[in-house]
């Protein structure tokens, strides 16, 4: 049907506007403790932003583009309740704009930070990003941000000192992570930082606190599941915030709600067949150094007009994997899965050898004019995407909503 509407070769979304609908249900049936903040960075298009504003979720925003984005959906919003200005180091302008629109709570992680929201907005409700373990995560954050314990009790000093308003502290476990241990030790951390905080030298009264992101968007066979990492993230919030202590629990989830709602449609635009006669300079076959990953060993080699530059550019940053799907240009239903499959290549668009989508995936004899369908790319897809090499990052969209 949305093959057929369009009017040129290019890629294309399909966006299943439900999507987010029903990951914020399931957030809250397991999650009923945790507001969510949706991390703007993973995908900041518009139907997202309305259908999260209408859920009910709050916004993490870490530039005051992103800021505006969400101001351009939703004009009426409460910026001092649904917005996070979550970027631990910030421009000045930005900070001021913030400001003015009425955002109330951000995050720090240095002294100079504190010192920027001393002179620049000295009524913030702040929070502090604290550094935890994350190297079970597919991308970490730790080594950019964060304070250790130490530094954390060096900021509440200072902040005592500048007379600011700390009333909580922040962690983000990575991006990807699938360690369910990575939560609970660092709400052991936050605890910590909890009950120092509110000793008489510092007197400071904690009542926000922020588990951040790092939720899977989909199930992947062999990782925990959402469900399985909440249930730990209730029992520590159970053990260590125990509800009568009135703490309020947020979270930065992205991926969690934008992965699953998009996903695109390639087209084959070239096809090397017989792709070892073109490598007749090596001696493929015996050869020892030669693995199942080697461009000299696929059989057929593919071309399509997307790649890592844009819809899967998490293929070279996060060395993701997605499911693909084979469709034909010329017949009404898929590949048959009887077909033979070939050992193949599929590379993206662009001029750069580095754009190459899978070094040896099974796939049947395609032709060009034949499709690709990628699953779940809505995560840091379009967010990430660019022109280079002059190829449009900019693609056609069609809406479906899912029962």
């Amino acid at each position: 049907h949305f093959l057929r509407q369009m009017d040129n070769e290019d890629s294309f979304y399909i966006a299943d506007v439900s999507h987010c609908a029903k990951q914020y249900l399931k957030w809250k049936h397991n999650l009923p403790r945790v507001k969510p903040f949706y991390a703007l960075k993973t995908n900041g298009k518009s139907f997202i932003i309305k259908v999260m504003e209408k859920m009910g979720s709050g916004f993490d925003c870490a530039s005051i583009g992103e800021l505006n984005a969400v101001l351009s959906v939703c004009p009426d919003i409460n910026c001092s309740k649904r917005i996070v200005y979550s970027h631990p180091c910030k421009q000045i302008s930005h900070i001021i704009d913030f400001k003015e629109r009425g955002v109330k709570l951000t995050v720090v992680d240095n002294d100079n930070e504190l010192i920027k929201i001393k002179n620049y907005w000295p009524n913030a409700k702040i929070l502090i990003r604290l550094k935890v373990d994350d190297s079970q995560s597919v991308v970490g954050f730790s080594s950019k941000f964060g304070a250790n314990e130490r530094m954390a009790i060096r900021l509440l000093e200072l902040a005592k000192k500048l007379s600011l308003e700390v009333i909580g502290c922040a962690f983000h476990v990575g991006t990807g992570c699938y360690d369910k241990a990575a939560f609970k030790n660092s709400l052991e951390l936050a605890r910590r930082l909890f009950d120092i905080a509110k000793k008489p030298h510092y007197r400071f009264k904690f009542t926000v606190l922020d588990i951040g992101g790092g939720f899977p968007g989909v199930d992947e066979e062999g990782k925990p599941v959402f469900s399985e990492m909440a249930k730990t993230i209730n029992q520590t919030l159970y053990e260590l915030f125990p509800e009568n202590e009135d703490i309020e629990v947020i979270a930065e989830p992205g991926r969690y709600f934008a992965a699953g709602c998009m996903d695109v449609i390639t087209s084959i635009i070239s096809c090397r067949l017989n792709n070892k006669d073109y490598f007749d300079y090596l001696s493929v076959t015996g050869n020892p150094q030669l693995d199942n990953n080697t461009i000299e060993l696929a059989e057929n080699a593919y071309y399509i007009n997307d790649g890592i530059y844009s819809s899967l550019a998490t293929i070279l940053s996060e060395k993701a994997t997605y499911r693909v799907y084979c469709l034909r240009k010329h017949q009404k239903n898929s590949t048959q899965c009887e077909e033979k499959k070939y050992r193949s290549i599929v590379f993206g668009q662009t001029c750069d050898s580095f754009d190459c989508l899978s070094t040896s995936v099974n796939l049947p004899l395609l032709e060009i004019g034949d499709y690709l369908l990628f699953y779940n790319v809505g995560a840091y897809s379009n967010a990430i995407s660019s022109n280079f090499n002059g190829f449009n990052a900019e693609k056609k969209y069609f809406y479906i909503w899912k029962d």
